[in-house]
C-alpha cells in the first residue's frame, strides 16, 4: 500500500468517524424532540422517528422546538374552547406548518437585510462616482455646520 492510499483510507475513516458523531448528534436531538412532544401533547400522537428526521433535515432543531412547543399551545387553546377534539395527524400537520412559516419568516427576514445591504452599497458607490473624492474627506457629520470665510 503506497502512501496515497494510506491517506486515502485514513481519509475515509475520518469520514465514516464524523458521520457516525452527526448521526449520535441527530438521535440526541430526536430524543430531545421527542421528551418536548411528550411534555406539551399526548404521547400517544407522537410520530415515529423518520418525523422527527424530516423536521430535523427540513428546518433544523430550533424550529422543530418552536413547531411542537406552539402546536402544545394550540392543542391547550382548542382543548379549552371545545371547537371540535383534535387528532393526532392536527398535531403534526400543524407543528410543520409553524415550521414551515416560522422558516420563510426567517428567509423572509434574511432576504430584507441582504437588499438594504445591496441598496447600501449601490447607494454608496453611485455616490462615491459622482464626488470621487468623498472618500478622501470621510462621512459628513450632519451636526456640524460649515462655513466658508472669504478673504476681504
Amino acid at each position: 500500500m503506497n502512501r496515497e492510499q494510506q491517506q486515502q483510507g485514513a481519509s475515509i475513516s475520518q469520514q465514516a468517524d464524523e458521520l457516525r458523531a452527526r448521526l449520535r448528534a441527530q438521535e440526541a436531538e430526536i430524543d430531545a424532540l421527542m421528551e418536548l412532544w411528550s411534555t406539551v401533547l399526548p404521547t400517544a400522537w407522537m410520530p415515529g422517528n423518520v418525523q422527527f428526521v424530516v423536521w430535523l433535515r427540513c428546518y433544523g432543531f430550533a424550529l422543530a422546538e418552536k413547531g411542537i412547543t406552539i402546536a402544545g399551545r394550540k392543542l391547550h387553546q382548542i382543548t379549552r374552547e371545545a371547537n371540535r377534539k383534535w387528532t393526532a395527524d392536527d398535531a403534526i400537520r400543524y407543528a410543520s406548518g409553524v415550521m414551515a412559516r416560522s422558516q420563510e419568516q426567517q428567509q423572509g427576514r434574511e432576504e430584507s437585510m441582504e437588499d438594504k445591504r445591496e441598496f447600501s452599497g449601490a447607494y454608496t458607490e453611485r455616490l462615491l462616482k459622482a464626488d470621487p473624492d468623498s472618500a478622501a474627506r470621510g462621512p459628513r457629520n450632519s451636526n456640524v455646520q460649515t462655513t466658508t470665510v472669504r478673504k476681504v
